[in-house]
């Protein structure tokens, strides 16, 4: 299967990306200063639209909040008041009730720019704006497979449907970090705060199974809040 167009084009970016943050790893310290890092937290999305045809259709709705996971790297310049930033995570989850179950996996990709408010020795102060995109997938299911043997499953009657909407999202936001947090060397490179935002639809979705499209589709925003704990590290 070929890729789509959306997903080349988010492959180039994090392909340049990953190439000038490479550059930035070399580069001396008073011209800008890369931070690796890794964030845990909460995304709640808003699903409601898609729990209401779910419920109809005698599905069990998917969450409200979910744990969400990342990393990626972001790139402060002293000497100017910007930092570019990318970031990638996920969240994933199921439900299951009475034999019933759906399963729920998104996933963001993409950058920002930012604007040092503060990046002194203490503290980093960083409201930032930009792009993603996400894929969104949920499987949904009535009723447990009537085979638990692996032939037996794919001789038997389908009991699982699939659909996804991908897209293109706005993502703005803000870090406050503690820099410094130990006087070790590997404390004095420490990077400890929180990040929050919000993601916002930039078109309609389009919903999907396999490469068919499915009209009429529910209007969700797959993205929704976010807050995470954020740990980095100064190369």
């Amino acid at each position: 299967m070929q890729p789509s167009l959306p997903t080349t084009i988010v492959g180039c970016i994090l392909l340049s990306l990953g190439f000038f943050g490479v550059q930035a790893q070399s580069t001396e310290r008073d011209n800008k200063i890369l931070y690796l890092n890794s964030v845990v937290g909460v995304q709640i999305p808003t699903t409601s639209a898609l729990n209401e045809v779910l419920s109809q259709e005698g599905f069990l709705p998917v969450r409200d909040v979910y744990f969400s996971r990342g990393g990626g790297f972001y790139t402060i310049f002293p000497k100017i008041p910007i930092a570019t930033l990318f970031t990638l995570s996920s969240y994933t989850a199921t439900n299951s009730e009475g034999g019933r179950s759906s399963w729920v996996r998104a996933t963001q990709a993409g950058t920002a720019i930012g604007l040092t408010i503060i990046n002194n020795r203490t503290f980093q102060l960083i409201p930032y704006g930009g792009i993603v995109y996400s894929w969104f997938g949920v499987r949904v299911a009535k009723q447990e497979p009537a085979s638990t043997s692996f032939s037996g499953y794919f001789a038997g009657q389908p009991n699982q449907l699939h659909t996804a909407a991908n897209g293109f999202m706005a993502n703005a936001g803000l870090q406050i970090a503690r820099k410094a947090v130990g006087k070790s060397k590997l404390g004095e490179n420490l990077v400890l705060g929180l990040r929050a935002g919000y993601y916002l639809p930039l078109a309609a979705q389009v919903w999907k199974t396999q490469n068919t499209r499915l009209s009429d589709g529910p209007q969700v925003n797959t993205g929704g809040l976010y807050c995470s704990l954020l740990i980095a590290f100064a190369q």
